[in-house]
Parts: C-alpha cells; structure tokens; sequence
C-alpha cells in the first residue's frame, strides 16, 4: 500500500480484512463439502467441481485437486481436469499457478498429436494466459492462429470457431482496435447457427466494445441481451459479471447511481462464490464510479480501488489489473489536489503497460500524466504526452472518439497555459503560435464531439452522453477566449 496515505490505507485494510473472512469461510466450507465428494470417479468428481463453479469456486479447485490424482483417471479425463483447473487458477490466482497448468497442457497435447480439439483448447488457453499477463500481442497471435484453425476443420465444430472468432475480437478491443473488433463481430448477428452460449458471449463482446467506442445506447442493449441470454440458461455465474460491466456503461453515460446499484450486485455475487477475478474487478469498477459522482467520493474510491490493488497484487498476480488500479488511484489523488503521488501513479501505470500491445491502456496513461504534469505546472511536458495519446489513437483502427475529444481539449488546455508564460515573457510571436495551437485543438475537438454526438441521434434520451456537454461547454470557452486574444471578436 505504498501509494496510499496512513488514513486511506487504514480504510482499505479494513475492507480488505471482511474480504478475506469472507473467502476462508468459503473455503472452511469447501473443506466440509468435498470430504464427502472425494470418492466418486474422475467424470463424476469433475462435473461436479462444474456444478459448483456456480455457488463455491473453492469447493471446485477441492473437487479438481482429488480428480486429478485419481488413481483410475483416463487420459481424457487428465486432460479435462488440467483445462478447468487452469482456467479455475485465472479466477483465484495466482497467475504462475495457471501458467504452470498451461505448460502442463501443452506437454499433454504432445502426447496426443492427432487430437486436434486438443490442440484448439491449448492455444485457446495459451491466448487466456497471456491476456492475464497483459501480453496482448502473444494473446493475439495465439487467438488468431486458433480462429484459422477452427475455420479450416468444420470438424472442431460451429462451437469452437464461435469461441475463437469472438475471443479474438475480444482481444482486438482490448489493444484498442475497436475497428477491427467490431467489424468482425456485428456480422456474426447474422448468424443462425449460434448457440445460446455464444450468442450471449458475442453480445457481451459487442458491448464493451461500443462502451469502448462511446456508443452507449448500442452497449446498453447488448450487454443487456447478454445478461438476459445468461439468466435465461441459469448460469448465475455470468449473469452477475456481465451485470457489473452493464454498471460500467451505466458510469460512462452519466447514469452513476444505476451504475453503483449494479456493480454492487456484481461484487456480492462474486464475494458469495468466492470469484476473486470478478471481485477485484468490480471493486474496481465501484471505486472508478465513486470518483466520476458529481460530487466525487474519494474515501470510498481509494477504498474499493486499494482493495482491487491488494487483490491484484497479493492473490492474483495481476500486472494489467495492477496498472489499471494505480492508473485510477492517479486520478483520484489528482482530483483531490495530491499532484506528486498521482504522477508516481501514472508514471508505473505508464512503465507497466509499454510494449505490451495494449494502446488503450497506454493512451490512457499517458493523457493522464500529462494533465497531472500539466497541473504541476510543467506545460510542455504535458503537451508531449498529451500529443502521444493523439498519435496512437490515430494508429490504426483506434476507434476512441470520446478518447481523442478529452485529449483535444486537454492539448487546447496545455497550449493557452504555455501561451500565458511566452506572452508573460515578452516572446510575442512564439506566444502567438502557442495561441492558434490552442484554437485548432479546440476547433478539432469540437469536431469530434460531433461526430460523437451522431452516433446516438435515434437513441433513448434517457441515456445520456455522460460528460459530453460539460467537455464540449469547456472547449467552446477555451475556443472563444483564443478567438478574443487572436482579435477575431465577431466569430468568437
């Protein structure tokens, strides 16, 4: 809790503490349970380690540990038992565990060269365990080599190459390429041979996609089908995850009440089961909402947010979750005014996601450093950030209007500061220039909020575009102020 204040780590440890009650509770009753499971055969002990992944995941990992030391286990049951294991280690941590199950898998797999749907989970899971690592760029390799190989034998089945097709656009949105992602996804609504499953899978993909591309109304309605499809097929488990990344276009389009209500359904459910993943996140989600209220809760952020780092860091050995937590402490403490710990924030969040393929998560932190650099009074340093952001959204198929519009502003923001200095100074004309910079930043972030607005013309009013009138209010001041100081009064 290097980060935190003596006052915020006090809270944070004592939600920590009730967290931790919590899952030895679970698995104290884990160890009662399984005592009486432990004697079925393999196929019996692993569907029942499935079963339980809906009420106590450790009641799963007991039921697995038994099954794959079973005496009289088949080669495919070894098998079965390594694939939910690791795929059980991603949601309790920690991830080397899971990295050492994926290995295991792969020397399997070698024993069995002709098993092709093998082969297909192995570099499926591979792909998973580099997400985990925040190593997009293997994670894409791994699911487009397995979307290829599903396309090219019909005989893994229609199920497998959903899987795969979905997984890598999943993965494309993730590196920021939302583009791409969505090119590849809303064709598949087409689709008539789609199982209930990977229907709702394709809607939930759909929707963080949109929520990423600033599209509320569309991320709504398909991370509301997903959640629908899911409860339809009683898996309790999804349901309340996807209902907590619901909360989060709740938060994004300004709705923060029906957000928090939502994430916290999300985070009981993922305490109740035990789903570590699911916990940190949503306790990330509930924090990052108690920041954007109208009138921000910073004890409660750092609160919910330090207890997603501890999770991160101390269970699941979670390096993207990390970043994304100190990313978010950093504008915490921002707003609050404590400069020098948000830019330590924001300069780790930086170190930890370069070179992993991961544009959005980078462009985010370095927007963010540089508006805490800005606000420490270092403009140029700012402006050089703020205008990396601008060159990787352009990358591409970056799709991040709301992104570019905030950094717009921003860069708009550093240029009228640097131009007060050079004009203070006495250097006229290098103030001048300082000056138009900021007028056509704010002019194309203008734009840009336009072109946003456009995609939610036919939407329900009710969603609203979250901050979009307050950051279009901010660029046309900053607009009008250059118009004055350049001698345009007519058109400011």
């Amino acid at each position: 809790m290097e980060y935190l204040s003596e006052e915020h780590a006090v809270s944070v440890k004592s939600h920590w503490d009730v967290i931790q009650r919590r899952l030895q509770q679970l698995q104290s009753a884990a160890d009662d349970q399984t005592l009486t499971e432990q004697h079925g055969s393999a196929q019996q002990l692993l569907s029942a380690a499935r079963a339980s992944l809906q009420h106590n995941l450790y009641i799963s990992e007991k039921l697995l540990k038994v099954a794959m030391e079973h005496p009289d286990k088949s080669s495919s049951e070894e098998f079965d038992c390594a694939i939910e294991m690791a795929k059980l280690r991603f949601l309790l941590g920690p991830t080397t565990e899971a990295a050492g199950l994926v290995e295991k898998i792969e020397e399997l797999v070698k024993l069995d060269v002709q098993n092709e749907d093998a082969l297909f989970q192995s570099i499926m899971l591979r792909g998973d365990l580099w997400t985990v690592l925040g190593k997009l760029k293997e994670a894409h390799q791994c699911y487009e080599a397995a979307s290829a190989m599903a396309t090219k034998l019909p005989s893994l089945g229609v199920e497998r190459w959903a899987d795969a097709v979905i997984t890598f656009q999943a993965c494309l949105h993730a590196q920021g390429k939302n583009n791409d992602a969505l090119a590849g996804l809303v064709p598949l609504l087409e689709r008539k041979d789609l199982s209930q499953d990977k229907l709702a899978l394709l809607h939930r993909t759909l929707g963080n996609a949109y929520r990423s591309a600033a599209n509320w109304h569309k991320a709504e309605q398909h991370l509301s089908s997903a959640v629908e499809i899911a409860k339809s097929l009683g898996d309790r488990a999804r349901e309340t995850e996807w209902t907590g990344e619901l909360g989060r276009v709740y938060r994004s389009s300004g709705l923060h009440q029906k957000a928090l209500t939502l994430q916290k359904l999300a985070y009981k459910a993922a305490l109740n089961r035990g789903n570590v993943s699911q916990l940190a996140a949503t306790c990330g989600y509930i924090g990052f909402t108690n920041y954007s209220l109208q009138q921000p809760d910073h004890k409660e952020a750092i609160k919910y947010l330090g207890v997603r780092l501890l999770l991160a860091e101390k269970v699941l050995q979670d390096r993207p979750g990390v970043r994304w937590c100190l990313n978010n402490l950093g504008k915490v403490y921002h707003s609050m005014g404590i400069l020098q710990p948000a830019v330590e924030c924001f300069r780790k969040s930086l170190e930890l996601v370069k070179g992993t393929g991961n544009l959005l998560g980078e462009g985010t932190a370095l927007g963010n450093l540089g508006s805490v650099l800005r606000d420490s009074g270092r403009y140029e340093e700012a402006a050089k950030y703020h205008e990396q952001y601008l060159l990787d959204a352009d990358k591409g198929t970056r799709m991040d209007l709301g992104g570019k519009a905030i950094m717009l502003r921003e860069l708009a923001l550093d240029h009228l500061l640097m131009w007060d200095v050079e004009k203070a100074q006495g250097n006229l004309e290098k103030s001048r220039k300082c000056l138009e910079k900021s007028r056509s930043c704010a002019i194309q972030g203008l734009l840009t909020l336009s072109r946003m607005r456009s995609h939610l013309a036919q939407t329900d009013d009710q969603l609203k575009l979250g901050d979009h009138e307050k950051n279009q209010a901010r660029l046309y001041d900053i607009l009008q102020y250059c118009l004055c100081e350049l001698g345009q009064y007519e058109s400011a």
